[in-house]
């Protein structure tokens, strides 16, 4: 429940964070220009590629594959899907009696991988 929608004594401080919040980000800059280490965040290099996508091109079109890998490194859309797919079909296999590959802890327990580097 969400103490601002309901109404009830929560809302003065909730505001007041928010408000806390907002000035730790000067007015004007993206989220994507902040890292949680760093000024630099993790998207930035794609947002700079859509940005200057957007001011060089006329045609859109063209600027979509570069928004795409933006918004796919702000929040792993696909990432997500891809490993809720792959979960899925493991517990399919599991539940079918199928050979299941094993995972990398699996490997690691079992001695078949090692977790230092042999450089």
């Amino acid at each position: 429940r969400h103490p601002r929608i309901l109404g009830n004594s929560f809302d003065a401080e909730q505001a007041e964070l928010a408000r806390a919040e907002r000035a730790l980000v000067p007015a004007g800059l993206m989220a994507s220009k902040w890292g949680t280490e760093t000024t630099v965040g993790r998207c930035r290099g794609l947002w700079l590629g859509f940005s200057n996508c957007v001011t060089l091109e006329d045609d859109m079109v063209k600027c979509i594959a570069s928004r795409d890998d933006y918004l796919e490194c702000l929040h792993g859309k696909k990432q997500t899907i891809r490993i809720n797919t792959m979960y899925l079909e493991r517990q399919r296999r599991i539940k079918e009696g199928l050979p299941v590959p094993t995972g990398l802890m699996e490997d690691i327990a079992s001695g078949k991988l090692s977790t230092r580097l042999d450089l």
